[in-house]
């Protein structure tokens, strides 16, 4: 992946080939899919790039989880790993990062309870440093919430319940 499809995925073209050709590499291969999990983590970690590439990456990162079928634990690492930088890069460079963190709800398909754990973990932890970059961004995250993604899905009722969001009326 990181010879042929990274240079695409970062300058964000052949979005619908980069994601066919990872799809089929995976399909049905519980070992290539943990590969390829593990090779997103690596390159997360070591990313070093400018932020219009990073949320390139981070976009293409949260969709591969539509037909990447991983561990839990891999699962939950790896969307912890596309959070944070998803908030460091919101809060620092680009709020356009917002539409990753709607993603990992999107993508999570039957794992919401863990993508909204992850998030809400994530979001208590900048909500609790007020003089920071990032708790200004997560407080323009829940104020989007109900916005992109409705009052009935689980993210609103999740987020609601740990004591973000708007007061009941």
């Amino acid at each position: 992946m990181e010879t042929y499809l990274l240079p695409h995925i970062l300058n964000n073209e052949w979005g619908v080939i980069t994601h066919l050709s990872l799809h089929m590499a995976v399909f049905r291969d519980g070992g290539k899919a943990k590969q390829a999990a593990d090779s997103l983590a690596k390159i997360l970690e070591n990313l070093s790039v400018p932020g219009n590439q990073e949320l390139a990456f981070l976009e293409f990162a949260v969709a591969t989880f539509d037909y990447l079928v991983i561990s839990e634990t891999l699962y939950v690492a790896l969307i912890d790993i596309i959070i944070v930088r998803a908030i460091k890069l919101g809060a620092h460079e680009d709020v356009a990062a917002i539409s990753v963190l709607f993603g990992v709800y999107k993508h999570a398909r039957g794992r919401v309870k863990f993508a909204v754990a992850c998030l809400v973990d994530a979001l208590r932890k900048y909500l609790g440093n007020i003089d920071s970059e990032e708790y200004l961004f997560c407080l323009y995250v829940l104020g989007m919430t109900d916005y992109a993604i409705g009052d009935s899905l689980e993210f609103s009722f999740f987020t609601r319940r740990e004591g973000f969001g708007r007061a009941p009326r």
